[in-house]
């Protein structure tokens, strides 16, 4: 009687460890797009700082 309930914990622990490996899998890398395209955008704005200061000691 005790064995069924832990053979069926242990096949559904291991379809839990998947599906968990999985959902982290996902969610790390829609963390490493969002770390990237945020980065981006502050190299955009740095790119953009660095041409708005050129062209103020251009105009200096």
């Amino acid at each position: 009687m005790e064995e069924r309930p832990i053979r069926h914990s242990q096949s559904n622990h291991g379809d839990c460890i998947a599906g968990c490996h999985a959902g982290l899998i996902s969610i790390i890398a829609f963390i490493v797009i969002v770390k990237q395209s945020v980065e981006e955008k502050e190299h955009l704005v740095r790119v953009n700082e660095n041409s708005n200061s050129i062209k103020t000691n251009k105009r200096n």
